[in-house]
C-alpha cells in the first residue's frame, strides 16, 4: 500500500486584537459593568493576558472606535453603552458584529480627520469658481432627492467638490478614495433622501461666508449621524451563529 503523504496544511491563527477584544468583552459582561464603570488599566490587562501594552491599547481603541468604550485622558477607559445592548436576537452578539465591521469605523475616523483639513484649507483657498461648482451639486443633490433616488452617489460628488476647493490634488485623490468606501456602506443603511439633503445643506453658504467652525461642526455631525445609522443597522439585524460570551 502506497504512502499517502499530508499535503502541506495551514492552520488559520485569529489575529491577536481580535483575541484581546473577545477578552475585553467577556470581562464587560462577566464583570456586570454599567456605562461610566472604569475598566482595569492597559498595565492589568498586560499582566492577566500576558501580552504587550501596543497589543492592549489596539483593542481598547478597537471598542472605542465602535462606541462599546470610551476614554478619558488621563483617567482610562470606561464602558460607554448598556451591557443588554450587545446582545441581538437570536442569540447574536452585538459587539462582535460591530468589531467584525470595525474597519467601517475607522474609516469614518480617517474621513473625520481629513474632511476636517478640507474644512480647514477650503475657507482659506475656495474661489468664486468653487462656490459655483458646489451650488451646482447641491442642485443636483436636491433633484435626486424630489426623484426619489438614491443620493448618496451625489452626495460624494459635493465631498469632492469640496476638496478642490482646497487646492490640494493629493487630498482631492485622498477624499476620492475615502469617501466612496464609506457611501458604499451607507446605501445599506437605508438614509432618508430628505435627512441627506438636510445634513448636506448650508455647507455652500458656510464655505462663502468663510466660517471655518460651522463647517468642522458639519464634518463632526454628519459622521455622528453615520455611525449612529451604522450601529442601529447592526442592532436591528438578527445575526445567527455569532459566539456569545455568557
Amino acid at each position: 500500500m502506497s504512502e499517502v503523504k499530508l499535503p502541506n496544511l495551514e492552520i488559520e491563527r485569529e489575529p491577536i486584537n481580535r483575541l484581546l477584544i473577545k477578552q475585553i468583552l467577556k470581562y464587560i459582561k462577566k464583570a456586570d459593568l454599567e456605562p461610566g464603570d472604569k475598566l482595569p488599566s492597559e498595565k492589568e490587562f498586560m499582566e492577566k493576558m500576558d501580552v504587550g501594552r501596543s497589543s492592549v491599547r489596539e483593542a481598547l481603541h478597537s471598542l472605542v472606535t465602535v462606541d462599546i468604550l470610551e476614554t478619558k485622558p488621563g483617567k482610562g477607559y470606561y464602558v460607554k453603552r448598556e451591557s443588554n445592548i450587545f446582545s441581538l436576537p437570536g442569540g447574536g452578539d452585538l459587539a462582535e458584529v460591530l468589531v467584525a465591521e470595525q474597519d467601517f469605523m475607522a474609516l469614518i475616523e480617517v474621513r473625520e480627520f481629513l474632511e476636517k483639513k478640507v474644512a480647514s484649507l477650503a475657507v482659506e483657498r475656495a474661489t468664486a469658481n468653487d462656490f459655483e461648482r458646489l451650488r451646482s451639486v447641491m442642485g443636483e443633490i436636491e433633484e435626486a432627492a424630489r426623484e426619489r433616488e438614491n443620493i448618496s452617489d451625489v452626495t460624494v460628488k459635493l465631498h469632492v467638490a469640496l476638496a478642490r476647493a482646497t487646492k490640494n490634488p493629493v487630498l482631492v485623490q485622498l477624499v476620492k478614495k475615502v469617501v466612496p468606501l464609506i457611501v458604499r456602506k451607507a446605501k445599506d443603511m437605508e438614509l432618508p433622501a430628505r435627512k441627506d439633503v438636510e445634513i448636506h445643506a448650508g455647507v455652500v453658504e458656510a464655505l462663502e461666508r468663510g466660517d471655518e467652525e460651522e463647517l468642522i461642526n458639519w464634518v463632526e455631525e454628519h459622521l455622528a449621524y453615520l455611525k449612529k445609522r451604522f450601529i442601529k443597522r447592526v442592532e436591528g439585524t438578527r445575526m445567527e451563529g455569532v459566539v456569545n460570551y455568557y
